[in-house]
């Protein structure tokens, strides 16, 4: 099964592993090594979710999650909604569109959301980073 970077699948450890080919001990182990995070969603009870995408970024952007990480954890939400949440400082995009090059939905982009994705993928990655910075330095001050 690909991972794509735009997914909203969320996967129980049990779906991981048999996804990545791993046991649910080796997901836990990457998980505290930093090459993965889930996170407990309230309507699913206890049950802690791996988003898919990161499976998409740690091949295609493989330090950003582990940036995204030190700068925000110790909430993993936080770096969920990073990474998935429509940010005004990239043109309203979230940060996996801009990666992507592309809206996840039928999305009527603005003329600087447009011009946003058109950028060179290092440029548009600049931008990703400098919203992590901005997060990063909001959630500090917090």
């Amino acid at each position: 099964m690909p991972f794509e970077l735009l997914s909203t699948d969320d996967f129980l450890v049990e779906e991981m592993a048999a996804h990545l080919g791993l046991s649910c001990e080796q997901v836990v182990q990457r998980e505290h090594a930093g090459d993965l995070f889930s996170y407990c969603k309230q309507s699913r009870g206890q049950q802690r979710l791996y988003p898919t995408y990161q499976v998409a970024l740690a091949n295609s952007f493989p330090d950003l999650l582990q940036r995204a990480k030190a700068a925000l954890e110790p909430n993993t939400v936080q770096v969920h909604c990073f990474f998935t949440q429509r940010d005004p400082d990239l043109a309203g995009l979230s940060v996996r569109e801009v990666l992507s090059g592309r809206p996840r939905e039928s999305l009527k982009l603005n003329s600087l959301a447009s011009w946003l994705l058109s950028l060179p993928l290092t440029r548009r990655v600049d931008a990703v980073l400098s919203a992590l910075e901005r997060e990063r330095a909001h959630s500090e001050a917090w």
